[in-house]
């Protein structure tokens, strides 16, 4: 809970390694934290934050938030 909590933070902190420890933290074991890891990644990086999460794709997780995302 702690670790999700936090990826919710960094979206909002946009520290300029913000989007290198959201990208560490998607690969994290818990699915909920990869899930909100990914969401913070497109608040912060709105227009290109599908691209990034791109390369992730191959987790079932992250591309429901993806497809989440473009189904807005």
């Amino acid at each position: 809970y702690v670790v999700s909590a936090f990826t919710i933070v960094l979206r909002y902190l946009k520290h300029a390694n913000a989007q290198r420890l959201l990208l560490e933290l998607i690969q994290h074991p818990d699915a909920q934290v990869r899930q909100t890891s990914a969401r913070s990644i497109l608040k912060l990086k709105s227009q290109n934050g599908i691209e990034i999460l791109k390369p992730f794709s191959g987790d079932a997780d992250i591309q429901r938030v993806i497809d989440e995302e473009l189904s807005l």
